[in-house]
């Protein structure tokens, strides 16, 4: 919440078998959809995300945060990298 509105939303779950597959049986949490609303945009909120999903994943026994961009958006691949993130 940014001025009494929300600034970023995600999603997230411990399983993800239809894009993880054989991979899913992995200790794992799995982010989707984050999204910014346009007014906060640029207040780098992905890497607030991942703060906040590295903290949760431990509690909780997870080795790894994946995350999918639906095929090659490479900008948000960078974005993503940018972040701490794996390609």
């Amino acid at each position: 919440m940014e001025e009494n509105k929300i600034a970023c939303i995600w999603a997230h779950t411990f399983s993800d078998p239809q894009i993880w597959e054989e991979r899913n049986a992995d200790p794992a949490i799995y982010i989707h959809r984050i999204a910014t609303n346009p007014a906060f945009r640029g207040r780098n909120y992905v890497s607030e995300v991942v703060i906040w999903v590295r903290n949760f994943a431990k509690q909780n026994e997870k080795k790894f945060i994946r995350l999918d961009t639906c095929g090659e958006n490479k900008k948000l691949i960078t974005h993503y990298t940018n972040c701490g993130f794996d390609f």
